[in-house]
């Protein structure tokens, strides 16, 4: 789905607003695997860049206006 960036555990993980436990779990889980935290963080790097750079955005916008009817 365009705009979604998170990818739950590819490059961060969702946890719902309203559960303390699962966030807590979580934490736990990436303090116990840095090499996790790592490779998370690279993920969500190259979401960032593929996803929301100067050039994907002019891109979107010139694809959206060549679909616009002339009027």
């Amino acid at each position: 789905q365009p705009g979604d960036f998170l990818r739950d555990g590819w490059n961060g993980f969702h946890v719902p607003a309203d559960d303390a436990a699962a966030l807590r779990e979580k934490i736990q889980y990436l303090l116990n695997r840095p090499d996790e935290v790592a490779r998370m963080g690279e993920n969500a790097h190259r979401t960032i860049v593929e996803q929301f750079s100067l050039e994907h955005y002019t891109n979107h916008v010139l694809s959206s206006l060549r679909q616009q009817p002339l009027p």
